[in-house]
């Protein structure tokens, strides 16, 4: 068993989740300090990453870092390439986690009671020794909150594997393919036509409710087809035996691209 993936994503959801919290608490410091009508532009560009659609962050990422771009370039002249490499998946990890700090950082911030502050002043405590010692203690709750969210999604990621997997599984009379893509968008095809709605006291119509809340879970896109089968038993035990062998071929180690992200995006989400 290889201890490779696990190392490797942790590395990259830790190092990320530094540079989120920095960036983060820094800019949410600032901003919950401006007016409501700055907060509010600053908003719309601070979050954008969480509300786009992947595809376009990915676009925006490339757009900006793409071999053939002229940072991409003026990097590559010294050695540096963000596009599947395993510190452009940090890259990738740290603009879509940074809202999911950033938004908690900053209410958190809003919600502290600036007597303490002016308190803290009038003493004659440095602004330094107020934001470590007094402010950020008492908004440890939401900067908490944030970096488990932010090291979470960042964890998301998935480097080096294969990511698509399919199988076509005979089971006597039964021919079921399962497909599967670890997209990390949530998508079910269920062509499956089963003529009897129990097996045993098995709910049939539970077998598509199981798979729709495994896609939506992972997320993932999976696809199961028909092709032949009358025995309602044969069928689902097709099904689900025809997955575990799709996604023991996703998940799969590509000892070429162990260290990539097996999207031109940079991200799979």
């Amino acid at each position: 068993m290889s201890w490779y993936p696990l190392w490797n994503s942790l590395r990259i959801a830790a190092i990320s989740s530094v540079l989120v919290f920095f960036l983060g608490i820094l800019c949410a410091y600032y901003v919950a300090r401006l007016p409501r009508a700055v907060k509010g532009i600053l908003d719309v560009f601070l979050t954008l990453p969480m509300v786009l659609p992947p595809t376009v962050c990915g676009y925006f990422l490339l757009l900006a870092f793409g071999v053939k771009r002229p940072l991409g370039m003026f990097l590559a002249q010294f050695g540096i390439k963000f596009v599947m490499t395993w510190y452009g998946g940090i890259l990738a990890a740290t603009m879509v986690a940074f809202p999911l700090m950033y938004r908690t950082a900053r209410g958190a911030f809003e919600s502290f009671d600036m007597n303490l502050a002016y308190a803290g002043q009038t003493l004659g405590l440095s602004n330094t020794f107020i934001f470590w010692k007094i402010r950020m203690p008492a908004c440890r709750q939401g900067i908490l909150a944030g970096i488990v969210l932010a090291f979470a999604r960042a964890l998301g990621e998935m480097r080096g594997i294969q990511r698509y997997g399919s199988f076509y599984l005979p089971m006597d009379e039964a021919l079921i393919l399962c497909a599967v893509d670890l997209s990390g968008r949530c998508t079910l095809n269920w062509d499956i036509h089963c003529q009897t709605e129990k097996v045993g006291d098995f709910d049939v119509e539970c077998a598509k409710e199981f798979w729709l809340g495994f896609a939506r879970s992972v997320p993932a896109t999976v696809h199961f087809v028909q092709f032949a089968g009358e025995n309602t038993h044969h069928i689902l035990e097709a099904c689900f035996k025809g997955a575990g062998h799709a996604l023991a071929a996703a998940v799969a180690i590509d000892a070429a691209h162990r260290d990539e992200i097996p999207s031109t995006k940079g991200l799979l989400v």
